[in-house]
């Protein structure tokens, strides 16, 4: 006979009280004599009692499994805390080490666009002065021999026709540009960090030159050294939707896009500045506008 309890006892059973439906036990460890109810003790062959009956080391192995076991709860859940923190604090120093990279890639770019407009200052006053020069001594040589200084005139003519033509060139060039700030546009190219970005929609968020700009992800990254070849415009699904026009006289202007003819690869667009005013444009003068239009001066 034993108790059923987490720590139980093995007992021979002396008498039994009817009455009461108690049992008269004798223990195995001990020979005394005691009375409990028959419900808390269970009948039990000969060999587990001649195995258990006076074997005390049962006594504690329950609670030695217990203690190991929560001691190793305890080591797994200090263990599972210590790396969450050591992740929080690896993500932290990332986080904080992409802003001082994007702060230090955007200072370079600063710097660099500042050395180059300021040698692009010096070469043009080189130029002015060179030029100045030039036409003072061609002055000189035209008051002392005029005959002789005609050839070396149409010389110089020949080479502001060349120079006039090429600022003609260089400026219609300039004009062909559409990067604008506040643009939403599609990146096309598979190069670039090796194609991360490829088909992808970003914003435009700052213009460096006229070819090249800085782009911000839907998530909040910023991507530089964006060239205007890498990206294309794009033209809103919905009707109405806000565009700006890039090319054509009409360059810079905020629009609505009233109608789409897909089969001519046209739009019909209504200006904001002048609302009374209807203009068609092909698809590739116009992109979509991801700015805000209240603060907009066209509004």
């Amino acid at each position: 006979m034993k108790f059923t309890h987490s720590f139980y006892f093995f007992l021979k059973i002396e008498g039994v009280d009817e009455d009461n439906a108690q049992l008269i036990l004798k223990l195995a460890i001990g020979g005394q004599t005691v009375t409990v109810s028959q419900y808390v003790a269970n009948i039990v062959d000969d060999h587990e009692y001649k195995k258990y009956a006076k074997d005390l080391s049962r006594l504690s192995k329950p609670k030695d499994k217990e203690q190991d076991k929560d001691s190793r709860n305890e080591d797994v859940s200090k263990i599972r805390k210590r790396r969450e923190e050591e992740k929080s604090t690896e993500e932290k120093t990332q986080r904080h080490q992409n802003q001082d990279d994007d702060y230090e890639r955007r200072k370079k770019h600063k710097e660099k666009y500042k050395e180059s407009k300021h040698r692009d200052d010096k070469i043009k006053e080189k130029y002015r002065d060179s030029k100045y020069k030039e036409e003072y001594r061609d002055s000189k040589v035209e008051s002392r021999h005029p005959n002789k200084d005609r050839e070396s005139m149409h010389r110089r003519d020949y080479f502001d026709e060349d120079t006039h033509k090429s600022k003609t060139k260089e400026r219609s060039s300039k004009s062909s540009h559409w990067l604008q700030a506040d643009l939403r546009v599609r990146f096309i190219d598979k190069v670039y960090k090796k194609g991360k970005y490829y088909m992808s929609k970003v914003n435009i968020e700052d213009v460096v030159t006229p070819d090249q700009c800085t782009c911000k992800t839907d998530d909040g990254y910023l991507i530089y050294d964006v060239l205007e070849s890498m990206l294309e415009t794009v033209i809103p699904k919905s009707d109405p939707g806000h565009i700006m026009i890039v090319l054509g006289k009409h360059k810079g202007k905020l629009g609505i896009v009233i109608k789409k003819h897909k089969d001519r690869q046209k739009v019909d667009i209504q200006l904001l500045q002048d609302r009374d005013k209807i203009v068609h444009l092909n698809y590739e003068e116009i992109c979509q506008y991801a700015g805000d239009i209240h603060n907009n001066e066209d509004f």
